[in-house]
């Protein structure tokens, strides 16, 4: 009896072991599938329509502002630049409900870092998340960035707190 209980203990071990490594090959190989691109006719007109539901910033939409995650030629999530003089502002980050969860808003992310021609900066109501990849909340940006706040905070109000962040990058932990 002790040796059979400890035998099903151990394969139970080693199927959910089993079971987390096949989880994040699943999750691994999502990531690799997925293609950033500039957004076709089809996908601006998604983009429009997702930005009104999420209730993201819709204010002069254009699509060379944007970039779009894909998987199959399916649209999982967007991730737009707007050029301002002296400063590029990060904005109308969106990823679909049902595929979020799945890296697809960093991939957006350091797309967009990637081609960034001046300063990013952004508005937000998650400084956490954006904090793990390079941006640090600041007081002190360009005027752009005043009247994003301030857009932010009359028109798109939510209870939690709008901040300014900047990218800075991504500092080293000392262990590299």
């Amino acid at each position: 009896m002790f040796q059979t209980n400890s035998f099903i203990k151990g394969l139970s071990i080693v199927v959910l072991f089993s079971f987390i490594t096949f989880i994040e090959n699943i999750n691994n190989t999502t990531i690799k599938t997925i293609t950033i691109n500039k957004p076709t006719a089809s996908d601006f007109e998604v983009i429009k329509k997702t930005i009104k539901e999420f209730d993201l910033d819709n204010r002069d939409l254009q699509v060379n502002q944007f970039l779009v995650a894909k998987q199959n030629n399916v649209l999982l999530g967007f991730g737009r630049i707007r050029k301002h003089v002296g400063c590029d502002e990060f904005c109308s980050l969106g990823v679909l409900k049902e595929k979020r969860f799945n890296g697809i808003a960093k991939l957006l992310i350091e797309a967009r870092i990637k081609i960034a021609t001046q300063p990013i900066y952004l508005v937000c109501i998650t400084p956490k998340y954006f904090e793990s990849l390079g941006f640090v909340v600041t007081d002190k940006f360009p005027k752009e960035m005043t009247d994003k706040l301030n857009y932010c905070t009359a028109e798109l109000a939510v209870p939690e707190k709008y901040v300014v962040m900047k990218y800075e990058g991504i500092k080293s932990n000392g262990n590299d």
